[in-house]
């Protein structure tokens, strides 16, 4: 019963099942991405409800709604903060920006991951901070 169980939670996280032998992909519950402008940039802020096998995290961004024009953001991979597989709470302060200006930000997790693409978040920074847009 234990392991029908552990078949059917691996099923629910990872959309299939692996038989002995194979090699489990990173899984990731990526949720509530958001930008935000404040005073020194765009804060990019996500939550992870789970985190199996993920290295981290980088950011894409773009001045148009596409993915395919956007340019990594983070210098060096956001780590992992997940304990055991848990979840954990992410940001990042995108400093690189011209005010008044909509950016578009895509969240990527690295690691093979089965994450489904999330959609991206914008904002436009005004030198005073200010709303999600």
């Amino acid at each position: 019963m234990r392991l029908l169980r552990q078949s059917l939670l691996l099923l629910l996280l990872t959309g299939s099942l692996l038989s002995a032998g194979q090699r489990l992909q990173a899984a990731v519950g990526l949720f509530n991405f958001q930008a935000t402008s404040v005073a020194t940039g765009i804060r990019l802020s996500w939550q992870t409800g789970f985190e199996d096998n993920n290295l981290g995290f980088n950011l894409y961004r773009a001045t148009v709604n596409d993915r395919s024009q956007a340019s990594l953001v983070n210098p060096a991979l956001i780590p992992s903060q997940s304990q055991g597989g848990g979840g954990a709470d992410y940001d990042y302060t995108d400093t690189s920006v011209a005010a008044n200006i909509l950016y578009f930000y895509w969240v990527e997790p690295v690691g093979d991951s089965l994450q489904d693409p999330v959609p991206p978040v914008s904002a436009t920074w005004t030198t005073g901070g200010g709303l999600v847009t």
